[in-house]
C-alpha cells in the first residue's frame, strides 16, 4: 500500500469508504431491529470488541520476537518512504 500509485490508492480508498459506510449502516439497522434493547448492551460489545482485536494484536507481539522484530522494520521503512523529501 506505501508504494501504490496514489490516484489508485484514492481510488480504492474511497471506493472501500463507501462500501463499509453503508454496509455498516445496513448492518446495525438490520440488527437493530431483530434485537430488542440493544442500546443497553452496545457500550458493553463495542468495549468487548476492542479488547478482543487489540487483545490478540498484543499477544502475537508479546509470543514473537522475530514478529516483533519484522514489524519494526517495515514500519522504519514505511516511514522513510512516506516521508521521503522530494
Amino acid at each position: 500500500m506505501g508504494k501504490m500509485d496514489k490516484r489508485r490508492f484514492l481510488f480504492y480508498n474511497v471506493v472501500g469508504g463507501v462500501i463499509w459506510t453503508f454496509s455498516v449502516t445496513l448492518a446495525a439497522y438490520y440488527v437493530g431491529k431483530r434485537i430488542p434493547h440493544l442500546d443497553r448492551y452496545i457500550i458493553f460489545l463495542v468495549i468487548m470488541a476492542v479488547v478482543v482485536t487489540s487483545g490478540t494484536v498484543l499477544i502475537e507481539l508479546i509470543r514473537s520476537p522475530a514478529r516483533r522484530r519484522e514489524i519494526v522494520d517495515a514500519l522504519r521503512t514505511e516511514m522513510k518512504y512516506l516521508f521521503k523529501r522530494s
